[in-house]
């Protein structure tokens, strides 16, 4: 048996999963098998998998179901104690593997290994920007006094092609969100479970080549009216998370349930921006933040009208300023 089962969810992304594949077999650490799970392409992405002579390689091929049900399925399909993720369209360094398993080895009260990462195409290292959050290679649990701009910087370490985790922890966070075909969010509905209940190494150094530029599945996310499932449905976040942490975890999740809310209502759907609300009834003890918010649900012709008047009242200032 292998002691790492890496999976990778694929859906039309023949131009890129080459790419992929070569870095996820030119690791300096093979004890792995590599599950690849086809979720219904169109494109010649499977037949690129196929021609892999590399005997690690498996493609499962399934019925279009969304990426976290593609990724649950590849973990079904594993055997291996270990379970690493990446998607089709970004790329490890060689020595990605080998170091995030030294770390679960070396650190068994540690669930979660998490990797900094280059992102996009200027290869943006994003390691100093995750250092200025405070974050340093080690061991990281969440703890009672911990802040809330804490927890959140935490978060900002996760991205799918940077994480290995224990199978076990894994199948007790239940995997990734697939209660339905979301296309946003399903990886997070994750990450917040490991961070609430799990010790996480984390590893301030690049080995995940983040390629936002090549995404075709949910790049556009913001702009096509998503409710993250996190939002839409954090039951199961909820009753995962230990009591000492649930009050911390809530203070982060309403505040992304502001951020969601003030976009939807920016696209005219309030109804949507109202459902979020009533799963969060913690925003209206942020009670300027939250009357804004009603303004924008209940009166959008009137706030629009309020900030275009501040907007040019503030625009003058500045113009008067430059004048002096």
């Amino acid at each position: 048996m292998s002691q790492v089962s890496i999976i990778i969810a694929l859906y039309n992304k023949g131009r890129y999963i080459r790419r992929t594949l070569d870095s996820v077999c030119a690791q300096t650490f093979d004890d792995c098998e590599v599950i690849v799970v086809d979720d219904g392409s169109t494109d010649d992405g499977p037949d690129i998998v196929k021609s892999y002579a590399d005997s690690r390689v498996h493609l499962i091929r399934q019925e279009n179901a969304g990426p976290g049900a593609a990724r649950n399925r590849g973990v079904k399909e594993s055997t291996a104690p270990f379970l690493a993720f990446i998607d089709a369209d970004d790329e490890w360094l060689p020595d990605f593997l080998r170091v995030s398993m030294e770390a679960l080895e070396g650190h068994p009260e540690c669930a979660v290994s998490v990797t900094s990462r280059f992102k996009g195409h200027p290869r943006e290292d994003v390691t100093d920007r995750l250092r200025a959050y405070g974050l340093k290679t080690g061991a990281w649990f969440l703890h009672e006094n911990h802040s809330l701009a804490s927890l959140k910087h935490a978060r900002a370490m996760f991205s799918t092609g940077a994480v290995v985790c224990r199978r076990d922890v894994f199948v007790n966070c239940g995997g990734f969100y697939d209660r339905t075909r979301t296309i946003s969010g399903e990886d997070t509905y994750l990450w917040l479970q490991f961070l609430a209940n799990c010790g996480i190494f984390m590893i301030l150094r690049p080995l995940v080549w983040y390629h936002s530029e090549a995404s075709e599945l949910g790049c556009r996310w913001a702009d096509a009216g998503v409710v993250q499932p996190y939002l839409s449905d954090p039951e199961s976040i909820r009753k995962n998370c230990p009591p000492v942490h649930r009050r911390l975890l809530e203070e982060l999740l309403t505040g992304l349930a502001f951020c969601r809310a003030s976009a939807l209502c920016e696209r005219g759907d309030v109804e949507s921006a109202r459902k979020i609300c009533r799963m969060f009834p913690l925003m209206k003890r942020s009670l300027w933040r939250y009357t804004r918010l009603r303004m924008r649900m209940d009166c959008p012709r009137l706030y629009r009208l309020l900030r275009h008047a501040r907007m040019t009242s503030s625009c003058q200032s500045v113009s008067e300023g430059q004048g002096d």
